[in-house]
Order: structure tokens, then sequence, then C-alpha cells
């Protein structure tokens, strides 16, 4: 994701942004403020899908453990120790106006992202979500909930920049209703850069 950073200003911190459910319900969920679907049965038993945002050392050291494991699975490497991505994490909640959405399956954190207001967008810096949830709809969850995140703050406009060659990833956006654009930057030194596209969306009025 962009590396680029300004100073954090503080703001009104915002509560529960979209509260979903998945797998058989036995009742009607109450307080449900956008929508229930039922889930691939490899995750019928998630009887709750709920994100929320979330603050504190302990939120932050739940999204850098998801963020090692998601990033491990995706390149096929030994899982970092989330203390090793506990800093990129915190220095992106540094951001003006930064907000952490964790999603939790019945309790558990089971994804994340992590979004700040630009000029003209809400951008989100990081959204992963964990391997053993992968397939379970957790990502598109996360990416509502964003877009929530971004009509609360005024934004209609939502970007990000994905490795481009993460066809996962790339997917989950598309579904979710994001463009994939032709703007593309390099991150990272000499042989260990990383090409990043860029990835769009217009909330509809």
């Amino acid at each position: 994701m962009r590396s680029s950073c300004h100073p954090r200003a503080s703001a009104p911190p915002l509560t529960r942004i979209v509260r979903f459910c998945t797998g058989p319900m036995p009742r009607p969920v109450q307080n449900v403020t956008h929508r229930c679907w039922s889930a691939p049965a490899r995750v019928a038993f998630v009887t709750q899908l709920i994100v929320d945002v979330e603050s504190g050392a302990a939120a932050e050291r739940v999204a850098a453990q998801i963020w090692a494991e998601a990033t491990a699975r995706r390149d096929g490497s030994e899982p970092r120790d989330a203390a090793q991505t506990l800093p990129g994490v915190r220095r992106r909640l540094e951001l003006d106006g930064a907000a952490l959405l964790v999603a939790r399956a019945d309790g558990v954190p089971v994804g994340f992202a992590i979004v700040a207001p630009r000029t003209s967008s809400l951008e989100v810096f990081y959204l992963a979500v964990a391997p053993r949830a992968w397939g379970g709809g957790v990502g598109g969850v996360l990416l509502a909930a964003v877009d929530e995140q971004a009509k609360a703050l005024g934004h209609s406009s939502l970007e990000l920049w994905v490795i481009a060659d993460n066809d996962r990833a790339l997917t989950v956006y598309q579904r979710a209703g994001w463009t994939v654009t032709d703007d593309v930057q390099q991150t990272g030194p000499g042989d260990d850069a990383t090409i990043e596209r860029r990835v769009v969306r217009h909330l509809p009025d």
C-alpha cells in the first residue's frame, strides 16, 4: 500500500459502522444495519460476522497478526512474527482520521482493514483476511464496511493500491464493485521492488 503519511489530528471516534451475519440463523439477528446472507458450507458454523471500528494496543496486535499470517500464505513463506508487522500497522493508524475495522466471526478476529481520509477520497491502506477464513466472504464484508465508513465521513470515492499480480485480492475487489485502473507504482528498492496497481470505487448516490 502507499507509503505517504501525514500527522494525525484528533477526530471524533466512529462507533460500529456495520453488522452482518452469515450461516444458518435460528432467528433474525437484531440491530443488523446492512444485510445478511447464507455463507458457503465450509463456514456455515459461523453465526455472526461483525465488523466494528476498534482501537487500542490489543486491536493493533490483532491486525498485525492477521497481516503476518495472510501475507505469508499469499507469498508461500513462513509467517513473520506479529512484532515485525506491528510498526507498519501503527504507522498507518497515525494518519489523520485513520480507523481500524476488525471483523470477528463469533467473537474471533478473522480480518481487518485500515482506512484514512485523503483530500478527495477514503484510502484503504490495509485489508487482510486470516487464511483460515479465506473463501468465506469476509473480504467482501470488510469492503462493505469500508463503504459505510466512507459514507459516514462524507466521501463517495475510495481508493487503494494492491500488488499487481495478487489475483485473489483483485477478484475480491472487483466483485465488490471496485475498478482496476492502469495506474501503477513501484515500492521498495532494487530486487525487492513491488509493482502495485491502483483500484478505485465510486459509491452510488
